[in-house]
């Protein structure tokens, strides 16, 4: 592959718009450049430069040709191209001598016999190289099986949320081992409480729940207890004024079947005979009665029947009372639920069993207006009789105590949980949403927590593994450095340094300086001194010849290479002119491409002349060579 063109340089030093004018003919295989100095030549070996080393060129537009393949200059790492070498001030200054204190030339290293003592270190690191890698190996094989554990651990974690929450349009259906590892990382930067299993209960609860209608709160018939207990203590310690019977007043069955059969003899039958027997009633006899059972004890009887229909309605509003159903409320409050109505039934047989005690004692005050009686004393009767302690405790204490509050006693309390727990159900459905996806989201934390203990113990594995690794991989690396430095160490310089010594003596046409090799590369001598000092002939000389042996190592394929050379002349006299010329031509000849840049008019007729003669007998569009002058702008 041939460079055709240099297509356009733009903005990069003297050329500020250059583009390739149509009638210039193409770059060939051999190629002279002539210009004064300023014209730019230095510019372009920069530029050639660049793309050896493949960098971004500075400029703001350059394009290389290559057959039909355009280079962008800006980009030359991105595309494959021949090899460049570049010979201008830049190699002499940076590549030869640019620590002064250490006036070396970097080697060029022919490979040669092995040392002994240097390749059984070689093979003792071979060796151990081995090991290293078989420990690589063993680490790299635990590393990967501990991995694949870590990744199903958070696999599964995943699809364990997943599974548990997956509802419909839920924020969790394509829950992710991403998403997964993601919130363990959260969670372990902070610090998290594991639900309780009653908690985690009800959340799974709302978590899955349909949403619910709303449920109307209950409401107790208005039953004023202490009121009523007042009452009914007045009424069984009021006595009737009449002219009393005694037979009638001790017996009070008997007292109720006369009061009965004067009432039919007064309202329904006109006779002086008695209904029961036939037989003539006493003269005085239906007035004693009529003395005995007067309007006060009808009127204080109409009383007591009142208030007995009227505790007796409330027994029926009680007993009639229902709950709502604990399915209609949501999974997670029907525990609490059905355990307030379990102490619902409780309270309202306290309360049935309180009233019916209060018509029992007014049933039995009708039965005996003329006796006052006090309602403790009755309540501990029957609370006794009815073997309840429980009902005892909390009759007993209403009798003994009126300030107490009675419905308290009764547990009645228990319908402000109820009506609590709707309430909840109901705010629950009004914002239904956002309360499954706070239960859903606190469940899921629940399942990462459970994780974090498995989860940093993994983490804390195959860090250390990668610890191990590192490790061996530097330890390897040091090792195989060493393999390579001994091999290069084992590389001779000496033929190297002899072959640059005669070369530089027929160069220079004179053999005061030599080279030596060194650990690292090349010394040079002045008459077996340390050369310090070169004039700049010399410093131009030394480093092209080293440039052209360059061009010799095993790494370069010449005939692949494009080859740039700025003026390898500098302060030389005719002979060694000559001579840097035929060096120059003889170690080029096999350049895939070669460019030769000179502002010395000498060297330009040497390779002029050169390149006539190869484009001897060639037709002008076969060139095997070009020539271009360079005007200064």
């Amino acid at each position: 592959m041939h460079l055709t063109k240099i297509k356009d340089i733009k903005g990069f030093r003297i050329f500020k718009d250059f583009s390739w004018p149509d009638n210039l003919d193409d770059f060939a295989r051999f190629n002279l450049i002539y210009g004064l100095n300023g014209s730019g030549k230095t510019t372009l070996t920069n530029i050639f430069s660049d793309l050896e080393h493949r960098r971004p060129s500075s400029a703001s537009s350059l394009h290389f040709e290559f057959g039909d393949k355009t280079v962008d200059g800006k980009l030359p790492q991105t595309v494959s191209i021949p090899p460049v070498r570049v010979f201008n001030r830049n190699f002499i200054e940076h590549s030869i001598f640019e620590d002064p204190a250490q006036q070396e030339l970097a080697p060029v290293f022919y490979l040669g016999e092995d040392s002994i003592e240097k390749q059984k270190e070689i093979s003792d690191l071979r060796s151990k190289v081995e090991t290293v890698f078989e420990d690589l190996k063993s680490l790299e094989s635990q590393k990967f099986a501990k991995q694949k554990g870590f990744d199903k651990f958070c696999s599964e974690g995943a699809s364990n949320i997943k599974n548990a929450l997956t509802r419909p349009g839920g924020r969790f259906n394509n829950y992710n081992r991403p998403a997964f590892e993601s919130r363990v990382e959260e969670l372990l930067a902070s610090s998290g409480t594991r639900l309780k299993e009653t908690e985690r209960g009800q959340l799974l609860g709302v978590a899955h729940a349909q949403l619910m209608k709303t449920v109307a709160n209950v409401k107790l018939p208005s039953i004023k207890f202490m009121e009523l207990a007042q009452r009914v203590e007045l009424l069984l310690e009021r006595s009737v004024t009449a002219s009393v019977i005694e037979e009638l007043r001790d017996n009070p069955k008997l007292g109720q079947w006369v009061q009965t059969g004067l009432n039919l003899h007064q309202h329904h039958f006109e006779t002086d005979h008695c209904l029961f027997c036939n037989q003539s009633l006493p003269e005085s006899r239906l007035d004693d009665l009529e003395a005995h059972f007067n309007d006060e004890l009808n009127r204080f009887q109409d009383e007591l029947d009142n208030q007995i229909q009227s505790i007796k309605s409330s027994i029926s509003s009680i007993n009639d009372f229902e709950l709502p159903a604990a399915g209609l409320l949501y999974q997670h409050l029907q525990a609490d639920f059905e355990k307030s109505a379990g102490r619902w039934k409780s309270s309202k047989l306290s309360v049935v069993n309180f009233l019916n005690t209060l018509v029992s004692a007014l049933k039995t005050k009708r039965e005996n207006p003329f006796k006052r009686m006090e309602l403790r004393d009755y309540l501990f009767a029957f609370s006794t009789a009815a073997k309840d302690s429980n009902w005892l405790l909390k009759t007993a204490s209403i009798a003994l105590d009126a300030s107490q509050n009675i419905a308290a006693q009764f547990g009645l309390e228990v319908i402000d949980r109820i009506n609590n727990l709707i309430d909840e159900h109901n705010r629950h459905s009004s914002s239904f949403e956002q309360e499954v996806r706070d239960a859903m989201n606190r469940l899921a934390d629940d399942m990462v927590l459970s994780a974090l203990d498995e989860y940093q113990q993994y983490k804390d594995e195959l860090r250390q593994l990668d610890v191990s690794l590192e490790d061996k991989r530097s330890e390897r690396d040091r090792k195989k450095a060493r393999m390579k430095q001994l091999e290069e160490e084992m590389r001779h310089h000496v033929k190297a340094a002899e072959e640059l010594n005669e070369e530089v003596a027929a160069y220079l046409g004179r053999r005061e300086l030599t080279f030596e090799a060194s650990d690292s590369g090349y010394r040079l001598f002045r008459h077996g001194e340390p050369a310090y000092h070169l004039s700049e002939g010399e410093k131009t000389a030394i480093a092209f010849m080293y440039f052209l042996k360059t061009l010799e190592d095993e790494s370069l394929n010449l005939t692949e290479a494009i080859i740039v050379i700025d003026d390898p002349i500098s302060s030389l006299d005719a002979n060694s002119l000559y001579s840097a010329f035929s060096f120059m031509k003889t170690k080029t000849s096999e350049a895939a491409q070669l460019f030769i840049l000179t502002h010395n008019f000498q060297l330009f007729r040497l390779v002029r002349n050169w390149f006539d003669h190869m484009n001897r007998g060639r037709k002008k569009n076969a060139l095997n060579a070009h020539m271009y002058r360079r005007f200064s702008t």
